[in-house]
């Protein structure tokens, strides 16, 4: 039998379901509360750090593993936060956005065979990521409706090890920048810095600059952020509830898992499907984010870091669906 031109690996995984559904928008003109991208202009002060950096001709490459004033200025915003003190030289790793962190990280402590613990429903990524290092996932669920876990079961998934990953594309409204860290102990963050140097050598140069900046702004700045994101989860969760949905209430990031079993659908991707070709709304059918898709059949998640008149919009083109709710009466946009 001839070799298969495939890798087993790329074999065991398919492409993203979530930017499968933003170019599914993109087709049809739907509202994309799909992919948890902000539709909103990033701070000022930020975009004209890296238009300056530019000018500057800070268009090289930068050190591998970061920017000396980037990695200084996420050591101060860690130390604001947690009140734990990193050493910015030995402890940091910048890489290209949060998700290859994670992927430098798995690779620099994961040898085939390990376990990896994962939350779920999960992003996404997670499980090409074990696939792609050799590990075996190992799965602690989130029970809703408030996504609790049992301690328990978590204590019993793993033996203690702490790599803390970030990155500037949520809270500063910059995620085509693909700007983001790993914080490790010394000898883990050498092994992060191997892995990342070999997998994209470096960060683009000109935005770890505007990463110090943003950084380094004002308290007030997250402050005003955070009551914004608490207006707009409001502000959906009432649009949603009107249209028939039933939410569960999130109080961390700017995604919003619902219920779809009172629509009548048979599952999460017919419902999803049905949303975006024929009501105008794109979102990402529950079923990705488990490990048996049977477990998110009947839930869809929606994105709320929009702006005001996008959310509105969105409402507006699901009021249809109080009106329509059975894949048997559908009303064509």
């Amino acid at each position: 039998m001839p070799r298969s031109p495939i890798s087993l690996k790329a074999q065991q995984f398919t492409e993203s379901v979530i930017r499968e559904m933003t170019r599914l928008a993109l087709d049809c003109g739907a509202v994309n509360l799909a992919q948890g991208f902000p539709d909103f202009p990033a701070p000022g002060e930020v975009k004209e750090a890296a238009v300056n950096a530019i000018r500057a001709d800070i268009n090289q490459y930068a050190i591998t593993w970061g920017a000396r004033e980037f990695r200084r200025a996420i050591a101060e915003r860690f130390a604001q936060d947690t009140g734990l003190a990193i050493d910015p030289e030995w402890e940091i790793t910048v890489c290209c956005g949060a998700t290859e962190a994670m992927i430098a990280s798995l690779l620099a402590v994961v040898n085939p065979g390990d376990e990896v613990v994962v939350f779920e429903p999960f992003y996404e990524n997670y499980g090409p990521d074990a696939i792609i290092c050799g590990a075996q996932p190992r799965f602690v669920s989130l029970h809703p409706p408030d996504w609790s876990f049992d301690p328990q079961e978590l204590a019993s998934a793993f033996s203690e090890r702490t790599i803390t990953i970030n990155g500037m594309s949520k809270t500063y409204a910059v995620t085509g920048w693909r700007v983001g860290y790993a914080i490790a102990p010394p000898q883990v963050s050498d092994a992060i810095r191997k892995m990342h140097d070999f997998l994209t050598v470096g960060a683009a140069a000109p935005l770890q600059e505007a990463g110090a900046t943003a950084l380094r702004l004002p308290e007030a700045y997250y402050r005003k952020l955070g009551e914004d994101y608490v207006a707009k989860r409001d502000r959906l969760m009432a649009g949603l509830e009107q249209a028939g949905f039933r939410c569960y209430k999130p109080h961390g990031a700017y995604y919003l898992m619902t219920d779809i079993s009172g629509f009548g659908f048979p599952n999460d991707v017919e419902f999803a499907r049905h949303l975006v070709e024929e009501v105008g709304v794109a979102v990402v059918p529950g079923s990705s984010f488990y490990r048996h898709p049977s477990r998110g059949a009947q839930q869809v998640r929606f994105a709320f870091c929009k702006s005001d008149a996008t959310l509105c919009e969105a409402a507006r083109r699901l009021e249809r669906l109080a009106i329509n709710p059975s894949p048997g009466n559908r009303e064509v946009m």
